[in-house]
């Protein structure tokens, strides 16, 4: 399985043996959501994710059920929008972060992020969702994730 996030174009196209998807997608927020200037990737929560190599570990994934998803979501102390799931995005040694971490892929109701891929879908997530989180599910290794200006 293989991942490419496209920030110009707002897509995440996901590759595997026996299937091919592309979503919609975003990262950063305000003036730098999808903007994939040097100012934008160096501005950690409103940039979105900088250009590079990372990988996903799929034991990582946290996609509980539909009481867990509002209770991550509308926690007065640490409130956010990941939609139904999100797993960790991890950088590869030669990737220039500019000193930001803490990526996720995950779902959510609004466009946007702090740096993370969102993939949308709400609270409930949807089929193609749902196709990508059983794709990630059966991998037993890490998944290679690309991000790309273009």
């Amino acid at each position: 399985m293989r991942l490419i996030f496209s920030i110009q174009k707002q897509k995440l196209i996901i590759t595997t043996p026996a299937w091919a998807a592309v979503l919609n997608a975003t990262s950063g927020r305000d003036k730098c959501m999808n903007n994939s200037s040097e100012e934008c990737l160096s501005q950690s929560w409103h940039g979105p994710i900088p250009i590079g190599e990372y990988f996903i570990n799929p034991r990582e994934l946290s996609d509980p059920n539909i009481f867990g998803d509002i209770l991550r979501n509308f926690r007065p102390d640490s409130p956010g929008d990941w939609g139904s799931f999100r797993i960790r995005i991890h950088a590869k040694e030669d990737t220039e972060t500019h000193g930001r971490d803490n990526f996720f892929l995950h779902g959510g109701s609004v466009e946007g992020s702090a740096g993370c891929i969102d993939v949308g879908g709400g609270l409930f997530g949807s089929q193609h969702l749902n196709n990508l989180l059983t794709a990630i599910r059966m991998s037993k290794h890490a998944i290679d994730l690309e991000v790309i200006s273009e």
